[in-house]
């Protein structure tokens, strides 16, 4: 059998596997005839787009196949932040756990933040925000730098307005205007920007986070992991990590103690 028929088979496998064999099937065929704009699936309440010739599917596969995000949260999620939100998949995948929880979205690059308020639109408790996660307010210019594609558009600092740009919002910020006493999951993507997001400025915020969810992107940029494990180890005085799939998991395991110190 042909290499590529033969991938193709194993992938509508994986879809039926997962969706059933209705939803599964239809999905595969909405994929291969690039007609993506309104996927169903059951357990979904609404639909969502997938745009052709996009990482999309790379990140859907990843988050809904592979469970990227498929954590033991020994606790049901109130407060959840979506840092680096691009299309919104992950905040779909949390209002389906946890349908309950308000989730603030963050995504800097204005295509993706368009997709991801549309796909997000008919949930109650979702809180869009186009902008980047930094460690301070400043102007940051948005690019594909490493031309990955638009699952991996990099902020950095600029002093021009030329160009696709967006405002470095800090983890203070979010805090102080949404009047947030904790954030039971903070999820972060947010390429590469987790080196300057750790380096200063966080020992306000940070003790606040009961479940962190990062992607650390040393692969891109070295020395990305170094600032955040050092916060991490000067800011909680126990807490337990484990990897699942590019996701490195923390739990601060001494929040209760932290919360009345």
């Amino acid at each position: 059998m042909n290499t590529k028929i033969l991938t193709q088979f194993k992938l509508l496998l994986r879809y039926i596997n997962y969706f059933g064999g209705k939803a599964g099937t239809i999905l595969f065929l909405k994929i291969q005839l690039k007609k993506t704009s309104e996927i169903h699936l059951p357990k979904i309440p609404y639909p969502f787009a997938l745009r052709p010739e996009t990482t999309d599917l790379m990140i859907f596969n990843q988050i809904f196949l592979k469970g990227y995000y498929d954590i033991k949260i020994p606790f049901t999620p109130i407060t959840i932040i979506d840092g680096g939100a691009y299309t919104g998949l992950f905040s779909i995948y949390m209002k389906q756990k946890f349908p309950h929880s308000q989730i603030i979205c963050i995504e800097p690059d204005l295509e993706n933040f368009n997709t991801m308020s549309k796909n997000l639109s008919p949930y109650k408790g979702i809180t869009f925000i186009n902008g980047a996660l930094w460690r301070s307010k400043i102007n940051l210019k948005i690019t594909d730098k490493f031309n990955i594609g638009k699952c991996a558009m990099v902020a950095e600092e600029t002093n021009s307005k030329a160009g696709l740009t967006a405002t470095g919002i800090t983890m203070s910020d979010i805090i102080n205007e949404h009047s947030l006493e904790s954030i039971d999951i903070l999820k972060l993507d947010i390429e590469t920007a987790e080196k300057y997001l750790f380096s200063e400025n966080f020992e306000s915020w940070l003790p606040k986070v009961k479940v962190l969810i990062i992607e650390l992107h040393d692969w891109l940029e070295p020395g990305c992991s170094k600032p955040f494990f050092t916060a991490i180890n000067k800011i909680y005085d126990k807490y337990s990590y484990y990897i699942l799939g590019d996701n490195t998991i923390i739990v601060n395991e001494g929040f209760e103690a932290q919360k009345f110190e």
